[in-house]
């Protein structure tokens, strides 16, 4: 999976949606650039790796809690408007923040359970 794929899985399963920004790294909370969609409103932000093993390492950086990014030289500690979910496959990782649960169902659906946030800490309840 990358992000030209994950594009393709939306556009298939009835999304619509609108690339908005684009961000180098040093503007990334991760090690890589972002670029972040819209679907009606609500943002998805999808990290694209060169390769799995790039994409593991940073998601290991990731607390389960979604809220705390610990580097080995920094921690970045992040607030959120509304819940975030943390999801991760092959050379990406997608973070979306928020509760709409066709989304989520997507997200579950395509790239697995989530590996950090709201969805991952609450699995099992």
């Amino acid at each position: 999976m990358d992000y030209a794929a994950f594009l393709e899985l939306l556009a298939k399963d009835g999304f619509s949606f609108v690339e908005h920004e684009k961000a180098p790294a040093e503007h990334s909370i991760l090690s890589v650039g972002y670029t972040t969609i819209y679907i009606d409103g609500k943002s998805i932000t999808i990290y694209e790796y060169v390769s799995n093993a790039l994409m593991e390492t940073d998601s290991d950086y990731i607390d389960k809690s979604g809220h705390l990014i610990s580097f080995p030289d920094r921690d970045i500690e992040n607030t959120y408007i509304s819940y975030p979910h943390f999801f991760k496959k092959d050379k990406i990782i997608v973070r979306f923040i928020g509760a709409d649960e066709r989304i989520l169902k997507f997200l579950k659906t395509n790239l697995g359970g989530a590996f950090a946030g709201y969805s991952y800490t609450n699995q099992a309840r």
